[in-house]
């Protein structure tokens, strides 16, 4: 009785065969120019192929910006192609200075300023800066400069100008509530005054200012006014660093997400996390650097300079946290020095322990496909397979590997986690190219070429396998996506 179940569909790969290695090396070291170019018709090709299938909403920011995304979706919609004058300076100043764009210049500025806006991102970054300069201003501004100098008073005026042009910008700024965007002016100053508007506001209020326009001298500056500045830099550090560090990434990095994305789950973010402990150590030991200052009597001295004093101090403070100290110092200095070397045990070992960590975790998927194939011929071993027969099935392990990364032959795991339409989009994004050479598929309806895509399943075959035998009863449709086949005869 003849097999009454629908015929499936496969999708054919070929792995190399080894002779050809150095020419698949050769085209893998193309321009770089080319390889944009394919990826900017890729991410065209995808958005035109969303709209024709009409899966989900596509947003106004989803295509391509760039002139050439746009020239390669209107060519896979079928439209004709934008024609592109040439540069022309006279063109371009009379284009910027229309009335056209003037409107939208004032626009821009008379309305908020949106979480995803380049000014929220520029914000963001210069907001982040700002926290690093104070990390390391602070100590030194405490320790190295206790009368004050021309410099820091500088350093003081310019960090109450940013505070007070951060504290405009927080009323002119959306956010969001309960996944909805609030635009309203009101609700924004209202949200902004029961949350952070007064300690922002004591951080803005030129005391420095106000001291030096009192005083008509730019230092020495008063005890109380050096008391209050150390106190607000102390506060806007411990707020953003337990309240708001992951707030200003976020705003950082609006515009790269896909760098957010690479830096969190990339095997070399494990890189990042090496760099962020070696940053976090500087800083104790510059911080530790500067409490020395202070507590040995070598800051009585005046003849040394600032900078020569803390190249000092520092490289005292890293002998410290190796646990190498002065035995012939003050009772004072004694003290300090057993804290810090206490101290800093603890932290050499919180930082040898994840760095072995983030090695470890670095080196983890050829750990993993190590270990694979050890199992693989630990198996064969046993099973007693001849030569020719492992040497087939380590090739083909080394193709799933260096193709999908994968340690097992189920390639399609990956979407059949997803839902069923990102499912449907990836695999459209796979092998619609495929499904559209077909001649006969080709003015079928989006649902039928759907279905098709969904029943596609990926077979590897080797070299010298045979794919289809005459006179085989054709229960399948096998299209060919990479390598090639040949007609021959047994």
């Amino acid at each position: 009785m003849p097999n009454s179940s629908p015929p499936s569909l496969a999708v054919v790969e070929r792995p190399p065969v080894a002779k050809r290695s150095s020419s698949i090396g050769i085209l893998k070291r193309q321009a770089s120019g080319r390889n944009l170019y394919k990826l900017g018709e890729k991410a065209a090709n995808h958005y035109a192929m969303m709209k024709r299938f009409n899966l989900r909403k596509m947003s106004s920011g989803f295509g391509i910006p760039t002139t050439f995304g746009r020239a390669v979706i209107d060519k896979a919609i079928g439209d004709q192609l934008q024609q592109h004058r040439r540069f022309s300076l006279h063109r371009a100043i009379r284009s910027v200075t229309n009335a056209k764009t003037r409107q939208q210049v004032f626009r821009a500025l008379m309305s908020p300023i949106t979480p995803k806006g380049w000014a929220s991102t520029l914000h963001g970054i210069l907001m982040l800066v700002i926290y690093h300069f104070q990390a390391i201003y602070l100590p030194v501004f405490a320790c190295y400069f206790p009368n004050g100098s021309f410099i820091t008073s500088g350093i003081a005026i310019s960090l109450e100008t940013f505070y007070l042009l951060n504290l405009l910008l927080s009323f002119n700024t959306e956010y969001v509530k309960q996944g909805v965007l609030v635009t309203s002016r009101w609700r924004i100053a209202r949200n902004y005054f029961r949350t952070w508007f007064v300690f922002d506001l004591a951080s803005a209020f030129p005391i420095q200012a106000i001291h030096c326009t009192m005083s008509q001298a730019v230092h020495p500056t008063s005890d109380a006014v050096r008391g209050i500045q150390i106190t607000l830099m102390t506060l806007r550090l411990l707020r953003v660093t337990f309240l708001e560090k992951d707030m200003v990434l976020a705003r950082m990095m609006k515009f790269a997400n896909n760098l957010t994305e690479w830096a969190r789950y990339s095997r070399y973010s494990h890189l990042l996390g090496i760099a962020q402990l070696m940053w976090f150590v500087l800083l104790i030991a510059h911080y530790f650097a500067c409490f020395w200052h202070v507590v040995s009597d070598d800051h009585k001295s005046h003849h040394v300079n600032v900078g020569e004093k803390y190249i000092a101090d520092y490289y005292y403070a890293i002998s410290l946290i190796q646990g190498q100290g002065n035995l012939n110092g003050t009772w004072g200095e004694n003290l300090y020095s057993s804290v810090v070397i206490i101290a800093g045990s603890v932290i050499l070992a919180i930082v040898f322990g994840n760095v072995a960590m983030l090695v470890s975790n670095f080196n983890a998927n050829t750990t993993n496909d190590h270990r694979k194939m050890e199992a693989v011929y630990e198996t064969m071993a046993k099973m007693d397979l001849p030569l020719r027969l492992r040497d087939r099935v380590n090739q083909y392990y080394k193709h799933v590997w260096l193709e999908y990364e994968a340690l097992d032959g189920n390639l399609g795991k990956f979407q059949q986690e997803l839902t069923h339409t990102l499912g449907i989009e990836v695999g459209l994004y796979k092998h619609m190219d495929l499904v559209v050479k077909v001649p006969f598929w080709k003015d079928c309806t989006p649902d039928f070429l759907t279905q098709i895509v969904l029943n596609l399943d990926v077979r590897v075959y080797m070299p010298d396998d045979y794919v289809v035998r005459r006179r085989e009863i054709g229960s399948e449709m096998m299209m060919l996506n990479r390598g090639y086949c040949k007609l021959s005869k047994p």
